[in-house]
């Protein structure tokens, strides 16, 4: 990895936990009651800001509404991740292998 490529990743990184803050702020944490959610109440808030970004992506790329909603849909991803974290062990892959 370069270092623009690292610098981009950090900022990426950085504005994801910014918005997971901003989403427990508003909604509240992760708690019992978001662990034992349906996994299909969860993929609906994604797809929900899944639907956003592609709005937001038909208007043109590099938009600042774009990078907002990508960043609100990724946060609401780690979100469910957190989640399914709590429920019990969770085994993250982290093979750097692809």
């Amino acid at each position: 990895m370069n270092d623009m490529q690292a610098a981009a990743q950090r900022t990426a990184i950085d504005s994801v936990l910014l918005e997971r803050r901003a989403q427990d702020a508003q909604w509240g944490p992760i708690d019992e009651t978001k662990v034992r959610r349906d996994p299909a109440h969860w993929l609906a808030i994604l797809m929900e800001e899944v639907g956003e970004a592609a709005q937001a992506g038909l208007q043109g790329p590099m938009r600042q509404d774009l990078i907002e909603e990508v960043t609100q849909l990724t946060a609401v991803g780690l979100a469910w991740l957190e989640a399914l974290s709590m429920g019990g062990p969770l085994k993250i892959p982290v093979d750097q292998g692809g």
